[in-house]
């Protein structure tokens, strides 16, 4: 046998066992499948959500400020928790790059 049929030989065997393990990942995977679909789509619309935001500075503002002056304590509880959320963003955000 020539090198460059060794080769090919040698190619259509690995092709063959990546195409193997693909399936086994896959397989052991399967059972994620819907976690995981929901956790993409809550994932996609948090994306989509800090898009529109950034977007639109003046009406958070607005809203922020019609909620401090309907209820000032409830509105102060919420900064704090989106300020806490906004941190954990950005923490998962540079944990994720």
């Amino acid at each position: 046998m020539s090198a460059l049929g060794r080769l090919a030989a040698e190619r259509a065997a690995l092709l063959s066992r990546a195409h193997a393990e693909r399936a086994t990942i896959a397989h052991s995977l399967a059972p994620l499948a819907r976690p995981l679909g929901v956790l993409d789509q809550a994932w996609g619309g948090a994306r989509w959500l800090g898009q529109q935001l950034a977007q639109r500075p003046l009406a958070v503002g607005t809203a922020l400020v019609v909620a401090a002056a309907m209820r000032p304590r409830r509105a102060l509880r919420l900064l704090r928790i989106g300020v806490s959320a906004w941190q954990l963003w950005r923490w998962a955000r540079e944990a994720l790059r």
